[in-house]
């Protein structure tokens, strides 16, 4: 009788299909069992297939990603996996017309056969590396006053938008996009007092996030729209991001006081104090090269001398960033670009990095690539050090091998970034810790850990990393950073699912909030189903143990993708997160909740689990966040089927 693996070689050759060399029998067999594919719905909406075609189903995308690999070069041996570049080199361009001859040859580059990547970063700039002490992120993140809850937030006194934001007396809900809600928190009779629309009426407005600094209101949003010709037909498109400042001295009421914008669509922000960061990415268009920025009517073209450019720009795409005062708006803006795309940002104190995540290049059948280019053959991810500690200052750049889990994966600490990515070797994912010095120099790794895993969580705290990886279990890495030179992992321990993040509850306790994942009775796939809470004793790192965990089947929470939805208080010491289990019967419904847990003696304690009827039903998402104010905990349903106001629910503690 013919094992699996003998059907599926002779399927390979009946098709007249040659499996690559290393897609032996060892090799496969070896191999399929540990391979575990990631699935996010729920099981009983997965179409079950017979386990044989499935793992042909693998085998066969294999065959036809090798196959692919063997036209293109063969990278060298990695010389060092972080590719450091002090900004020296990088261009900065005199005149509109030689940023435009750049952007033509980048076009020229993009119709050829091939395409170059934007991450070859040039050294440095001329205007130098700031040496200056970086923040330290030791503190526990999520730090509120006694009254109201605040944004979960990655650095302590960097603010971070959110589509909720409570000052104490009134909740700011961004409801469908399309305004932002002013809602009166009056327990179960809290109403919409006022909505504040976009001031562009013609534009195609989205409302992004809000940020409340005193008594502001700032308002993100993206918008676009078309310019028309004389008979009327589109002629150019035109996306800015935008920050509106509304006086909320009287917050039924709200006054708009100024608009600041650049072009370009919105990739993140950050406030810290009256200071506002907006990061965006402009395209340009046919006619234009330069980014627009305006600061209400008061519009103009950036000046080519705040213009840089990598070497080797993918794109015409232009990273756009901005530091103002939302109090003197007019008088404080720095605006600085450069040719490159962007995706992630963590910012502390004193600096902020961009990065952009670069793909495999493809070249063409024949064409014969330089070593650098075959070195492209890999995923990369360039940073982009900024200074911002008197305006916005270019200071360091660096690729790495790998991608990021997500913003918490950096961190900066005593002058020293701490990079945890994810990276394919030969098929295979490994993870890496990297540490870089000020000049974005590597200095020290903890390499290829956790093979066949990628990570899902990092959590830095003073000197040490907490890693999550997942493959089937999840295994939490506690990693010491003391020594920036000689990093080490010095235990770790394995727990069914996997945590998206971590949360320092002491220094003994980290608490994870993830995935329950569980295994279908009829194949090795794991599956995603419910909310899974976590709790590590790391009093010994080099032993850390799991204490306790607590499982919500059918449930999900927003929290599990995004930070943000996490309302901590600590003068009670607990965590509230929405939570809403779904029901998969004739007729799909949700049942909108939150949940509260505080943690002691080694034990998470559910202190409310509130399940909503007012929210509750076939039509609504669920919860998109939970907010406090005094000893009443509010559940906010931003994505409503009412044009009215947004849902809002409430309980006590």
């Amino acid at each position: 009788m013919k094992n699996d693996y003998d059907f599926i070689k002779e399927k390979f050759e009946q098709s007249g299909v040659n499996a690559p060399e290393k897609m032996d029998e060892s090799y496969v067999l070896d191999r399929l069992p540990e391979s575990t594919p990631e699935i996010v719905k729920p099981k009983r909406k997965v179409k079950k297939l017979p386990a044989i075609a499935a793992c042909a189903a693998v085998l066969i995308a294999a065959a036809v990603a090798v196959n692919m690999l063997v036209l293109k070069p063969t990278a060298p041996a990695q010389k060092s996996a972080a590719r450091q570049s002090a900004l020296s080199e990088l261009v900065k361009f005199d005149s509109e017309q030689a940023l435009r001859e750049q952007i033509e040859k980048i076009e020229e580059k993009n119709r050829a056969n091939r395409t170059e990547v934007d991450y070859e970063a040039a050294d440095s700039l001329d205007i130098g590396v700031n040496t200056a002490k970086s923040a330290s992120s030791t503190k526990t993140t999520g730090a509120n006053t006694a009254a109201h809850s605040e944004t979960y937030k990655q650095v302590e006194g960097v603010d971070e938008a959110d589509i909720v934001k409570t000052n104490g007396e009134y909740i700011f809900s961004v409801t469908n996009s399309d305004y932002v809600a002013v809602i009166k928190p009056d327990g179960k009779n809290s109403k919409v007092a006022a909505k504040i629309n976009s001031p562009d009426k013609e534009a195609s407005s989205d409302i992004y996030e809000l940020f409340i600094s005193g008594d502001r209101l700032v308002v993100i949003r993206y918008y676009e729209s078309f310019e028309l010709n004389d008979d009327g037909e589109a002629n150019k498109y035109v996306s800015k991001t935008a920050a509106d400042i509304y006086d909320i001295t009287n917050a039924e009421k709200p006054v708009l006081e100024n608009t600041f914008s650049q072009s370009g669509y919105y990739i993140s922000s950050r406030m810290i104090g009256n200071k506002l960061y907006l990061v965006s990415s402009d395209s340009g268009d046919s006619d234009r090269v330069l980014p627009v920025i305006a600061c209400g009517n008061d519009e103009r073209k950036l000046d080519c001398g705040r213009v840089y450019s990598f070497k080797n720009p993918a794109s015409r795409s232009m990273l756009v960033i901005t530091q103002v005062d939302i109090t003197d708006m007019s008088e404080s803006s720095d605006t600085k670009a450069v040719l490159g795309s962007g995706d992630t940002v963590y910012c502390n104190e004193n600096n902020l990095y961009v990065t952009a995540q670069s793909y495999p290049v493809y070249f063409d059948y024949g064409y014969e690539a330089t070593d650098d280019e075959a070195d492209d053959l890999s995923q990369k991810i360039r940073i982009l050090k900024v200074n911002i500690e008197d305006g916005v200052k270019f200071t360091a750049s660096c690729s790495v091998k790998g991608f990021l889990n997500d913003q918490y994966s950096l961190d900066e600490n005593n002058g020293y970034l701490r990079v945890a990515v994810t990276s394919n070797e030969n098929g295979r994912d490994v993870n890496n810790l990297y540490v870089l010095d000020s000049k974005l120099s590597q200095v020290g790794e903890v390499g290829n850990f956790a093979k066949n895993e990628s990570i899902k969580a990092v959590k830095y705290v003073g000197d040490t990393a907490y890693v999550i990886t997942y493959e089937k279990t999840d295994p939490l890495f506690v990693i010491d950073l003391s020594k920036p030179d000689s990093p080490k992992i010095l235990g770790s321990v394995k727990i069914s699912g996997f945590s998206s993040m971590l949360v320092p509850v002491d220094e003994n306790t980290v608490l994870g909030i993830g995935y329950h994942t569980a295994e279908e009775d009829w194949t090795d796939l794991e599956v995603q189903e419910g909310v899974k809470l976590a709790l590590f004793d790391v009093s010994d790192k080099t032993a850390p143990k799991v204490l306790d965990s607590k499982i919500f089947e059918n449930c999900e929470s927003p929290v599990q993708y995004e930070p943000k939805a996490l309302a901590f208080n600590p003068d009670r010491g607990s965590y509230t997160m929405p939570l809403n289990r779904f029901i998969y019967d004739d007729d799909y419904s949700c049942v909108a909740g939150a949940l509260t847990v505080k943690v002691r003696g080694g034990k998470i304690e559910v202190e409310k689990l509130y399940e909503s009827k007012k929210l509750s039903g076939e039509d609504d998402e669920g919860v998109n966040r939970t907010v406090y104010i005094g000893d009443t905990v509010y559940l906010i349903c931003t994505d409503t089927y009412d044009d009215n106001s947004p849902t809002v629910d409430c309980f006590k503690y």
